[in-house]
């Protein structure tokens, strides 16, 4: 499965993300000024059976989306997640691990 962070815009192809799985788009398309917390909770039932060793997440769109689902992400326990990443010279998506990072890092506390 591919979690979009948001729906593109028209004309945008993300077509060669599809060998990955599935699409499952999380936020719609446009700017977001705000987040619902009804949209909160769609968006964390979506990522509910989420899994970091089969699953992808396309960021796309509005920098606040993405900050919403990797934030329930880790809210979800995961620790890591593999983002699809467009590359403009091979001209198709590469996965890149990215790990969540807890507040705290081997004992000490990261504030």
């Amino acid at each position: 499965m591919v979690f979009v962070t948001q729906a593109p815009r028209l004309g945008l192809d993300i077509s060669k993300a599809e060998r990955f799985g599935k699409f499952e788009f999380l936020f719609p398309p446009g700017t977001l000024s705000r987040v619902p917390v009804v949209l909160i909770h769609d968006i964390m039932r979506k990522l509910h059976d989420f899994q970091p060793e089969r699953d992808y997440v396309l960021a796309l769109g509005d920098l606040l989306s993405m900050f919403v689902v990797g934030a329930a992400l880790q809210t979800e326990g995961h620790d890591e997640v593999n983002v699809l990443r467009y590359d403009n010279r091979a001209m198709d998506y590469h996965v890149v691990n990215v790990p969540l990072f807890s507040m705290v890092w081997e004992g000490t506390n990261a504030h």
